[in-house]
């Protein structure tokens, strides 16, 4: 039983009769068979290849044309139809298929032998090209059965890698024979498709000698490499592009067998390819005639390009005004109609020229005018080919000054046209009217009408008018107007605004889109041309102010769209320039002056303001509301808008956020009365009341602030600056003020708030006992001892109390038996619940820069307590950014400096310096802050140094490898992640660095013993040091660094004391070192004892490492330059250089600067840790 007669049932009939309809076609070829596998080629449209597998027991049938769907090996078409019939009737399969056996395929013993016309090739210039096989070939006779010897692995890989080259090597078939490409330009498809469409033919050379037919090319992408010429492979890769990549393989065996033979070429295309095919010599027309072989070929004209134009033409016989095209160029003019194709973007199709001279003007009605005779095609006697060369070989010689002749003739062939470029200002529609027969026409009287609507016609050519119907052409410089919609409703603020722009042109308005070229003012003789240039000027100018220009008019009519708060800033950068701004259909206004009027009450200020807007007015509440939102623009009385300032946002935003609004007025409470006077001191228009002006100038006279001096019990003796700070702590306690003493560190500021506090308890001896309250003084736990000791030393009459432990529950209920109450920050943590309720006469927080951080529970808890007076002390009030500013004076001056996030918005922009000013003015009255250079000439000054350490091969080495490391890993998860979410990848990355700048035993223990660069500089200079009789601190964030210096110093014999967090008797320590002359080094970890020891016996300073905050640096050098010290003080900073070590420094100048910018009338802010910064630390 045959495989067809087997497998019929499995096919439908339909399928059927197309597959033997391919087999009678002669569509079908096997190209490869073998014992167990069958594979085929059909030609519908594109080639579909199929595969037949045979297994003993079933038939596998796989076609391409499946492409990925159903089961791939069960794929019953047409095409495996019909590779089924053409295997049975070529004897590939046995007669002796059962539906449970298929026997083997016979394989081929001698080659084949093929029968084919020389015509019957194939239309793919390609070694793959299939040719059908014959039909009458002979039968092939069984298979021997052979019995194949065994051929191991190794064997068989080579075989197959040897096989891969082999095929490689092969000839393709398409090669044997000369083949030429021809590019045919579509004219009739070009005008339709409004872009040039090109086709590809080709011949191949017979054995005789002669060209066969002309046929199809149809090109695939992955068979170029089997194209003859270089031109031509260029030619048709540009064409047809790159293949995408496709993870099916069906799609992507499709995608690579598909062929084309014609092509739509777009304008930016048609200019790389044109010239390059013009020079081939093998473009022409695709004619329409049943041969299909073009006579016409077109050469390429580097000429300069056409211009089109109009003219208006009086037709006498028929008395008719007539439109007429033309093309020009320098001396050259053509009618309209004799261009072969227009192509919108630049060319032209343009007959080559006549031998007779170009007919004038009033030759152009003529339908021949213009045309070729039948000389055109007749060569003259310098121009004529050479023998053996084509004509059209011959004209592109001539062309372009080539006189080489091409080798073959192709005489039927003649030149007729020239492909050349033409000036498209997006004229292209108007080729279709110019080129009609007959051409437009009005009747006589309708000529201005006509010329009116031409001028009123966008992109309009040349226009060439009589004398009777010409105007004059105006050209007015246009004025912009954009016309804004805003929404009504309370958050029209947030959305986006919608706009038409238009131009005004002498009174008539023409909208920006339109496409009209020109206002015709028939009556007054004259148009008004368009500025295009200028209107383009102007859309220049739209878009840098904000405004975002919509181009896809689908998605409504207007032209332009900006978001609500960045209307203000692009109308004040427009109207400067002429334009013209409305809204709703109302003007736009811009704002007048704004008067202020401060109005006293018993314990607050009332502000009232007037702003002006052309007249129009708005409430002062609602003005302050939007500078606080940040708005640039605001809903006035009649419903226009108002542009605010931006001055006025700079000015006046934090003063909404400062304020309380009620009613028409913002409320102010008297400690802000600094801050008001601040925001009002530039204003012109200010009218204040007595009361305001009184408390006001009491103010300004801070400077001028009275002197203190001892008070009674007060043991010691104050310094000039001392007694002053006294005097400005006993003025803020007049009018009930919070205040901030930030002297600089080591100037005694424990010492001026004792002073203070033994005055007030004097003071209070006079009260009932039931009105004498207790002070609270909150302090580090590190700095508690050492409150103590000071009380005990300057103010041994005030009874003190330290509240803390585990027993100290105990101690509330006899708070009122004390003077003092001392704390710590964790036990006002802990147990503010039950501190809240107790009234105190002072709160003074030391080292105030613990409660930075508003959101912490520590500042919370220290918000929450009552007192008649608060007090801050710190050296360092704004250590990293301006928000600590915010919440140390949230605690003295609740609502002072308003909300957070409003201080934050105005007042810690580093670009607004005005900002900064403006708080040091009005916060001058409640900062105090001397320097040591100020008010302690008195005081040594101290030397600081840093010394720079050279690490040896082996630690620079390890230093490397790290730095490399973490470079590759970390700025590659910053780029994916960014910063903020890196950041415990950052710090660890850093701290690793710079632990291996210090010693590499902070990475491996087992180097304790081994040296590094510190070390080997450190070492030397205390032992240098010691024999001098000096006394040193060495400080390190790393208490495992401190402890391999101890390792190096007890291997040397050398005394020491050490401080870390884990010490306990830390007074026993301090008192150790300050005393005791055989112990003259002291070895502190930098955060237990950066803050309130003083160990002024010591005059040397080593600092092993770095940290960012220079001001925590600052304050350990200060632990021995500070007040009661006698000898200079030398500061030693110890950097390993070319590590991060050294970027470090670098980076701490951008924060030194900080904490003057708000306590002292200049100062840079500090910038945060950016990817530019971390990219240098880590190169």
């Amino acid at each position: 039983m045959s495989l067809s007669t087997t497998l019929e049932s499995k096919f439908r009939g339909d399928i059927r009769f197309r597959g033997q309809a391919y087999v009678k076609a002669e569509r079908v070829a096997i190209t490869r068979v073998t014992a167990d596998e069958l594979f085929g080629v059909v030609e519908d449209g594109t080639e579909f290849h199929t595969q037949l597998t045979r297994r003993d027991d079933a038939m596998l049938m796989t076609c391409s044309c499946a492409n990925g769907h159903g089961n791939p090996h069960e794929v019953r078409c047409k095409h495996v139809w019909a590779t089924i019939l053409l295997a049975e009737q070529s004897g590939y399969i046995s007669d002796a298929a059962k539906s449970n056996y298929f026997p083997p395929f016979a394989t081929e013993e001698e080659p084949l032998e093929w029968d084919y016309d020389e015509d019957d090739w194939d239309e793919v210039p390609s070694g793959d090209a299939v040719r059908t096989v014959s039909h009458n070939r002979r039968k092939m006779k069984p298979a021997a059965v052979v019995i194949e010897p065994r051929v191991r692995e190794w064997e068989t890989q080579l075989n197959a890698l040897r096989n891969s080259m082999d095929a490689g090597e092969a000839v393709p078939a398409g090669e044997l024979r000369e083949t030429e490409i021809f590019y045919e330009i579509d004219v009739k498809q070009s005008q339709l498709e409004k872009q040039l469409v090109i086709g590809l033919v080709q011949r191949q050379r017979r054995t005789s000698g002669s060209w066969g037919k002309l046929k199809p090319l149809r090109v695939r992408p992955n068979r170029f490499d089997e194209v003859t010429l270089e031109e031509d492979r260029r030619i048709l890769a540009t064409l047809l592009g790159g293949v995408a990549e496709r993870s099916n393989w069906y799609a992507q065996q499709s995608e690579l067998q598909a062929a084309a033979n014609r092509f739509r070429v777009p304008f930016d295309l048609a200019e790389l390819l044109l010239r390059d095919i013009c020079t081939t010599g093998r473009l022409r027309f695709q004619e329409d005639n049943d041969e299909g072989e073009s006579s016409r070929a077109i050469i390429w004209d580097a000429g300069p390009p056409w211009e089109m134009a109009v003219s208006v033409v009086f037709d006498e016989t028929n008395q008719l005004w007539q439109l007429h095209g033309r093309w020009e160029r320098d001396d050259e003019t053509l009618p309209m109609r004799s261009a072969a194709l227009v192509v919108p973007g630049g060319f032209v199709l343009m007959p080559l020229p006549a031998k007779a001279a170009t007919p004038a003007m009033g030759e152009f009605d003529r339908e021949d005018a213009g045309t070729e005779d039948e000389s055109t095609s007749e060569s003259s006697a310098e121009n004529s080919p050479k023998p053996g060369q084509s004509k059209v070989a011959a004209a592109n010689a001539t062309a372009n000054g080539d006189t080489t002749a091409d080798e073959d003739a192709r005489p039927d062939v003649v030149v007729t046209h020239r492909l050349c470029r033409w000036s498209d200002a997006g004229q292209i529609e108007w080729t279709e009217l110019l080129r009609r027969d007959p051409p437009l026409a009005v009747a006589d009287g309708e000529e201005e009408e006509l010329v009116d609507r031409l001028l009123d016609m966008p992109n309009i050519p040349k226009l060439d008018l009589p004398e009777n119907l010409k105007l004059e052409e105006v050209r007015v410089v246009p004025i912009p107007q954009i016309l804004i919609h805003t929404p009504r409703g309370p958050r029209w603020q947030q959305e986006r605004l919608k706009g038409e722009v238009q131009f005004d042109y002498s009174g008539t308005l023409v909208r920006a889109t339109s496409p009209q070229g020109a206002i015709v003012e028939r009556q007054a003789g004259r148009c008004l041309v368009r500025n295009r240039q200028l209107e383009e000027i102007a859309w220049t100018q739209l878009v840098a102010a904000g405004f975002k220009r919509l181009i896809d008019k689908r998605r409504g009519a207007h032209d332009v769209e900006i978001l609500a708060r960045e209307l203000g800033p692009a109308v004040r950068n427009l109207m400067p320039k002429g334009w013209g701004v409305k809204a709703d259909g109302r003007q736009v206004w811009q704002a007048g002056q704004l008067k202020f009027r401060v109005q006293s009450n018993i314990d607050w200020f009332e502000l009232h303001g007037e702003a002006d807007f052309g007249g129009r007015r708005v409430t002062f509440p609602e003005l302050l509301a939007a500078l606080s939102r940040g708005d640039s623009t605001v809903r006035l009385d009649d419903g226009s808008l108002g542009i605010i300032p931006e001055e006025w946002l700079q000015q006046y935003g934090l003063l909404a956020g400062l304020g309380t609004a009620e009613g028409e007025h913002l409320r102010f409470e008297t400690h802000q009365v600094g801050l008001l006077d601040a925001l009002l001191a530039t204003q012109p228009l200010v009218d204040f009341d007595t009361k305001f002006t009184e408390l006001r100038d009491k103010l300004k006279t801070f400077s001028g602030v009275s002197s203190a001096n001892e008070p009674a019990n007060f043991k010691g003796e104050l310094r000039g600056y001392q007694r002053d700070g006294v005097g400005w702590l006993e003025f803020l306690q007049e009018f009930q003020f919070g205040g901030c003493l930030a002297d600089d560190m080591g100037l005694g500021k424990t010492v001026q708030m004792l002073a203070v506090l033994q005055d007030r308890v004097n003071q209070a001896k006079s009260q009932k006992k039931e009105d004498r309250r207790t002070s609270l003084i909150v302090v580090p736990k590190s700095l508690l001892f050492n409150w103590a000791q000071e009380c005990a030393k300057f103010t041994p009459k005030l009874r003190v109390v330290e509240y803390a432990g585990l027993d100290r529950a105990e101690l509330r209920p006899e708070f009122n038996n004390f003077d003092i109450v001392l704390t710590t920050y964790g036990t006002l943590r802990r147990d503010v619940m039950v501190l809240k309720d107790i009234p105190f006469d002072y709160v003074v927080l030391d080292e105030a820069q613990t409660i930075k951080n508003s959101g912490s529970q520590v500042a919370k808890a220290s918000r929450l307590l009552q007192a008649r007076n608060r007090l801050a002390l710190s050296g360092t009030p704004i250590e990293n950014h301006l928000g600590d500013l915010w919440s140390i004076f949230e605690f003295l001056n609740p609502g002072m400096l308003g909300r957070s996030t409003v201080f934050r918005t105005h007042a810690a922009d580093s670009d607004r310096p005005e900002s900064r000013e403006f708080l040091a003015r009005g916060l001058r009255p409640f900062i105090l802050r001397r320097t040591k250079q100020q008010v302690a000439a008195d005081l040594p000054d101290k030397i600081e140094q840093t010394l720079f350490c050279q690490m040896s091969d082996d630690q620079e080495r390890l230093y490397a490898e790290m730095r490399d490391h973490y470079r590759q890993s970390l700025l590659g998860l910053i780029k994916n992640q960014g910063l903020a979410k890196s950041k415990m990848h950052v710090l660890e990355a850093l701290l690793r660095l710079r632990q291996a700048a210090c010693h590499p035993a902070l990475l491996d223990k087992a180097k304790i013993d081994d040296g590094s660069a510190k070390l080997d500089v450190l070492l030397p200079h205390l032992e240098e040091l010691i024999d001098e009789k000096h006394k040193t601190l060495v400080f390190s964030q790393f208490t495992s660094m401190l402890s391999i210096v101890r390792h190096h110093l007890d291997k040397r014999g050398i005394v020491y004391e050490y401080l870390d967090g884990q010490t306990r008797d830390r007074r026993a320590c301090v008192e150790r070192f300050q005393s005791d002359e055989k112990c003259p080094l002291f070895l502190i970890s930098l955060k237990a004892g950066g803050l309130g020891l003083n160990l002024t016996a010591a005059d040397y300073v080593f600092l092993l490492d770095p940290w960012w905050n220079p001001a925590v640096e600052a304050q350990a050098i200060d632990r021995a330059h500070r007040v009661g010290q006698t000898k200079q003080v030398f500061a030693y900073r110890l950097i390993c250089r070319g590590t991060v070590e050294e970027k470090i420094a670098e980076l701490q100048t951008k924060k030194k600067g900080l904490a003057d910018a708000i306590l002292q009338e200049n100062g840079s802010v500090l910038e945060q840790l950016s990817t530019e910064d971390l990219e240098m630390l880590l190169s």
